[in-house]
């Protein structure tokens, strides 16, 4: 008896005591020998009606009883307070059973809840239109219409497709709770329901609608701060090319003096070339920004044409010439001949291949040779570039494709890149409808290769 609420006719510290006393008595008495009749009683006492009149008294609440010992005013609801960290909110009941309502309301008022009864689904329908709760407590079997109708209703509206949904179904009707699940039900409880358990849901359910709520917030505030990213980005890039593109100019303009500077500084021709490296990779890193955000945002196009891959290659080579020779690197092409020809973007292609012999070239210690192969496999088209670098760390591959990613092994600070390269090699080639690859032995080297459909070949 110690979990129910006694409610008395009359605010009085005494009888309050004498109803304590007479309350434990019961407990003591009743509920060993008798307990399915204690159970009884305390169902009934849970379930009965009452209207409160007064404030409680040594944990007791003071009230008059309708429908039970209405004489003694003996009653029936928990007298302790819900913990000031649990959750709260408002409960939207809907059942046809009035007494059913005004039962389930007092006593999840009493719980810190605000509770709304309605007794038809259509009611509910525009309470939850127009002012959603925080949670529908609601009965499956209805009349007009059924709890299963407004279940459909509010997960149809994407206003309330979130709204946390328990059912309160009958125990020898399995059915409709497999029917309320099926259609979005956030969880049920059978009918009579047991009222802890039943608040333990219903904060249990507000619990997982405040986490999610907080997740959509945070979620919400990174998508701005990535577009505020990005923004900042794109200006930056745009602003930083102008001035670089510039210095390029000069240098160039500078070389074409190289004899005379040099009778005035025996060192500018180096200097020249070093502000010229420079400048080439930080347009370089700039181009991959752009290029990694298009292809993020879905904006990077293809211009596909019919194209001969070795022609690609060899104009490729042709360019890398120069960085090869001056890093004391061979450059050897394997060119396959009588090559079909490609559906492909010939500039973006020319990327893919700058990036992988770039790298090897990058790698490679001074003195050793750099292949690129060309060959048929079946309906693709295959290029390889091999290296004789330091090769790549079995934890490292599954890395490189990857954005951002920067390997163990890196060049010098010169020659360092933005992370970004290989990334963008794998969405070309993918855009491609290709693939793209590695393989390595450390301490031998390794070689990169992609592989493209041959024109006509279906995919």
């Amino acid at each position: 008896m110690s979990r129910l609420c006694c409610r008395v006719a009359h605010e009085n510290n005494v009888v309050g005591d004498l109803v304590a006393f007479f309350a434990s008595y019961l407990d003591h008495v009743i509920s060993g020998p008798y307990p399915n009749i204690w159970r009884t009683l305390q169902n009934r006492v849970n379930g009965a009606k009452y209207a409160q009149s007064g404030p409680a008294i040594d944990g007791y609440c003071v009230g008059q009883v309708e429908g039970l010992l209405p004489c003694t005013g003996i009653l029936l609801m928990p007298t302790q307070q819900p913990p000031k960290d649990n959750l709260t909110g408002t409960v939207l009941i809907v059942d046809d059973s009035i007494d059913a309502i005004a039962s389930l309301a007092d006593q999840l008022e009493l719980e810190g809840f605000t509770a709304i009864p309605v007794n038809d689904g259509s009611t509910a329908l525009e309470i939850i239109r127009s002012s959603p709760p925080d949670l529908v407590l609601m009965d499956v079997m209805m009349p007009g219409l059924t709890g299963m109708e407004v279940l459909q209703a509010i997960r149809d509206n994407p206003a309330t497709a979130e709204l946390p949904v328990i059912l309160l179904t009958a125990l020898d009707a399995p059915q409709d709770v497999v029917r309320g699940l099926e259609l979005g039900a956030s969880d049920y409880v059978t009918k009579p329901p047991q009222f802890e358990i039943l608040v333990a849901r219903v904060r249990t359910q507000l619990k997982i609608k405040r986490l999610q709520a907080d997740q959509q917030r945070d979620l919400r505030q990174l998508q701005e701060l990535d577009v505020l990213k990005n923004k900042f980005m794109r200006i930056a890039a745009h602003d930083l090319k102008s001035p670089l593109n510039n210095i390029t100019l000069g240098v160039q303009i500078l070389e074409q003096y190289g004899d005379e500077l040099t009778q005035v500084d025996p060192d500018i021709q180096q200097i020249l070339e070093t502000i010229d490296s420079a400048t080439t990779l930080m347009i370089s890193i700039i181009n991959g920004f752009l290029d990694f955000q298009a292809i993020q945002a879905g904006k990077l196009t293809l211009d596909t044409q019919p194209i001969q891959l070795n022609t690609i290659i060899k104009s490729v080579l042709q360019q890398f010439t120069p960085y090869a020779d001056r890093k004391g690197i061979t450059l050897q092409a394997e060119l396959g001949k009588r090559m079909p020809k490609c559906m492909a973007d010939p500039d973006r292609l020319m990327q893919v291949i700058n990036n992988l012999l770039g790298n090897a070239i990058k790698f490679s210690p001074k003195g050793n040779v750099v292949i690129i192969r060309t060959c048929v496999r079946g309906s693709y088209l295959r290029v390889e570039i091999e290296d004789h670098g330091p090769g790549i760390p079995a934890e490292d591959r599954p890395l490189l494709f990857q954005e951002f990613s920067m390997l163990k092994k890196q060049p010098d600070s010169m020659e360092a890149g933005s992370g970004l390269g290989l990334s963008i090699a794998r969405n070309l080639v993918e855009l491609h409808d290709g693939q793209i690859g590695v393989e390595s032995t450390v301490g031998v080297g390794s070689t990169f290769w992609f592989e493209l459909p041959r024109k006509g070949a279906k995919k």
